[in-house]
């Protein structure tokens, strides 16, 4: 699963690195390496799994989740966020979207 984040959230998927950040002038926050991007599908595997995703919106493409909860870094931080899943109307898969940080931290 490739990782392609919108707004203030960056997944930097670049030779080295796959590192979660919350602005582009911060530090990595989650620890995730592009070696170690397997470990970031499980984290978001299991934040969907221990949150409830809440119907967003709907379009031709098909139906918008948002789970909002605690994403867990490699180093053990945890991280308030919200992500955006897709149930896409011409297959009936689920497509992570995108990931930004949440107002509210759960």
């Amino acid at each position: 699963m490739s990782y392609v984040l919108y707004g203030s959230a960056i997944c930097w998927v670049g030779s080295r690195y796959c590192n979660l950040r919350f602005n582009s002038g911060s530090s990595p926050q989650a620890g995730f390496t592009l070696e170690e991007s397997p470990a970031l599908d499980s984290a978001l595997r299991k934040l969907v799994r221990d949150y409830e995703a809440v119907f967003d919106r709907a379009d031709e493409y098909g139906t918008y989740y948002r789970v909002t909860g605690n994403l867990e870094g490699l180093n053990g931080l945890r991280l308030a966020v919200v992500t955006i899943w897709i149930e896409r109307t011409v297959n009936n898969s689920f497509q992570f979207v995108t990931l930004f940080p949440s107002k509210d931290k759960s």
